[in-house]
C-alpha cells in the first residue's frame, strides 16, 4: 500500500488551520492568566481586610484609636468600620464602669464596709452595666 501525499495546497490549509487555532488558545490562554492575576489580587485585599478587622478587634485602646486606618485605605471596609465602632462602645463602657467603680469606691471606702448607699449605688452601677435587650 502506498501512501498517499498531500498536496502543496492540503498542507498549506493544514498549517493555516493549525496555526489560526493555536494562536486563538494561545490568545484565550493569556487571557485566562490576565483574569487569574486580577483575582488573586482581589483576593489578597479582601485577605488583608479581614486582617484589618481582626487587628481592630483587638485594638481597644486610645492610643490604638489613633492608629486606625482611614475611609481612604484600600483595606478599609463597611465590616472594619463595624468593628471600629463595636470598640469604641467597648472603651467607653469600660471608662463608665471605670467611673462607677470610682463612685463606689467614693461611698464606701474598703476600711468601712458596705452601707446601705453603697449596695443602692453598686445596684445602679449593676443595672447601668447590663446591656439593653433590642427589639425584635
Amino acid at each position: 500500500m502506498s501512501e498517499k501525499r498531500l498536496s502543496e495546497r492540503e498542507e498549506q490549509a493544514i498549517r493555516d488551520y493549525a496555526a489560526k487555532h493555536y494562536s486563538a488558545s494561545l490568545v484565550e490562554t493569556r487571557k485566562l492568566l490576565a483574569e487569574i492575576d486580577r483575582l488573586r489580587g482581589e483576593l489578597e485585599v479582601e485577605r488583608m481586610r479581614l486582617v484589618a478587622c481582626s487587628t481592630a478587634s483587638l485594638a481597644n485602646t486610645d492610643s490604638s484609636k489613633a492608629q486606625r486606618i482611614d475611609d481612604e485605605n484600600l483595606y478599609s471596609s463597611v465590616a472594619y468600620r463595624d468593628v471600629c465602632r463595636a470598640v469604641d462602645r467597648e472603651i467607653e463602657h469600660r471608662e463608665e464602669l471605670e467611673r462607677w467603680r470610682e463612685r463606689a469606691r467614693f461611698v464606701c471606702p474598703p476600711q468601712y464596709g458596705l452601707s446601705s448607699p453603697a449596695l443602692d449605688l453598686i445596684r445602679e452601677l449593676a443595672q447601668a452595666c447590663t446591656p439593653t435587650k433590642s427589639a425584635p
